[in-house]
């Protein structure tokens, strides 16, 4: 779709793109097409599209799988979603807040009966609920085989970090997934332009918490941890957890970390060593 095909479109409905809630619409096709692409090499049964809007991308996740579930808070882009979904008949169209949809409702319109049925979850995401998004999909208890999304490209390269500049919402993914850059897409691909640029992020071999260590645990240090992430992370949880300091610093040395490291600086087996230790 392009941008005289997505000012037509919005002008034909009345509709003017929100930008406090992040709508920036997708208006190169070549984009479109590779990201079609990327989710035809990783469609293993239904998909879910967060944020269908206009529909651009929507119409071609039509063409990768049997059934498409677009998920649209905006009920602007109800005529122009449904005069869609009457010219595709594996699309189905939920006006619903994707942050308070019960995974019952998705269950129910996605088909899923098996704990192991495989879906899809892609989308242009709002910056601003990246996180909670991330942490709600996390919460599923059928979770996509894949996530591909656009976002912020900033965010993206938070999130695929390596120890060293780790952070809550890096270690909130990796330890469920294995993220990805696809690639990047310029600011100027997209309506009304964005401020910044974007990226295709994808999240694959998604799984439950599948490690010896408890979850609660692991993730009770972690918020500990990043409470305070300027400050050594041994004086961070002696005072969050109540343990004399030798007793955290005798952790580190069994565990083979560096007493002087912060909450950045650790990698997923280390904070699962010092679940294990404390």
């Amino acid at each position: 779709m392009s941008l005289a095909e997505a000012k037509f479109l919005l002008t034909k409905y009345g509709i003017e793109p929100d930008a406090s809630c992040g709508q920036h619409f997708l208006v190169d096709d070549s984009i479109l097409d590779r990201i079609a692409r990327a989710v035809s090499e990783n469609a293993e049964g239904p998909i879910i599209e967060i944020g269908a809007g206009i529909g651009n991308l929507t119409s071609r996740l039509c063409l990768e799988t049997r059934s498409v579930l677009a998920v649209e808070l905006d009920r602007r882009f109800q005529p122009l979603l449904d005069k869609l979904a009457q010219v595709n008949a594996n699309l189905s169209v939920l006006y619903r807040d994707i942050l308070s949809l019960p995974f019952d409702t998705i269950r129910e319109h996605m088909k899923l009966t098996a704990s192991a049925h495989p879906y899809m979850i892609v989308g242009n995401v709002p910056y601003y609920i990246t996180g909670k998004l991330l942490s709600h999909i996390m919460s599923y208890p059928i979770l996509p085989t894949s996530v591909i999304f656009l976002l912020q490209d900033e965010v993206v390269r938070r999130i695929v970090a390596e120890p060293g500049a780790h952070s809550k919402l890096s270690l909130g993914v990796q330890f469920y997934g294995t993220p990805e850059v696809l690639f990047e897409v310029p600011r100027d691909c997209f309506y009304p332009k964005p401020e910044v640029d974007s990226a295709l992020l994808r999240i694959a071999n998604m799984h439950s918490w599948n490690y010896d260590e408890s979850e609660k645990r692991v993730w009770q240090l972690i918020n500990i941890g990043f409470s305070a992430k300027r400050k050594k992370l041994v004086n961070n949880l002696a005072g969050g957890l109540a343990v004399p300091a030798a007793a955290v610093q005798e952790a580190f040395t069994k565990a083979d970390i560096d007493r002087n490291i912060r909450a950045q600086g650790l990698s997923k087996a280390q904070w699962r060593s010092l679940a294990q230790l404390l």
